[in-house]
């Protein structure tokens, strides 16, 4: 068990729009159980309500692992799909450069041919 700071306190409150108004203005700081705090203290308790209580915390920090999970998951999926893009446009760059530098060639070709027609001939007509 700890005792929340009041930057965490802030954020549950800002986060839970459920707290009742006397908790939210109180001038104590509340205490939390951990994880390993709540299954430590299902061992003392033993009352049918103690139990159903400590089943419901310990389902709820399951699904707070699961979140946490599967959003780094998601921000890893994320990443390679932006470095597997960078990676695409980068080969997508190089081969429209060789296509511009082609392009390119071909227009510089058909200049100099034009200037070949159009020079001043010498010699016998």
């Amino acid at each position: 068990m700890f005792q929340l700071n009041k930057i965490e306190w802030q954020e549950l409150i800002t986060n839970c729009d459920n707290l009742p108004e006397s908790i939210k203005f109180s001038p104590q700081t509340p205490f939390a159980f951990s994880e390993q705090g709540v299954a430590m203290l299902s061992t003392v308790l033993k009352s049918k309500k103690a139990v159903e209580t400590n089943i419901a915390i310990m389902r709820a920090f399951v699904e707070i692992r699961k979140t946490i999970s599967l959003q780094s998951h998601l921000s890893e999926q994320i990443m390679e799909l932006k470095n597997d893009l960078e990676q695409r446009l980068g080969e997508h760059d190089v081969q429209l450069m060789k296509i511009y530098t082609v392009m390119d060639q071909f227009i510089e070709e058909k200049i100099e041919q034009k200037k070949w027609e159009n020079r001043k001939k010498l010699g016998y007509k």
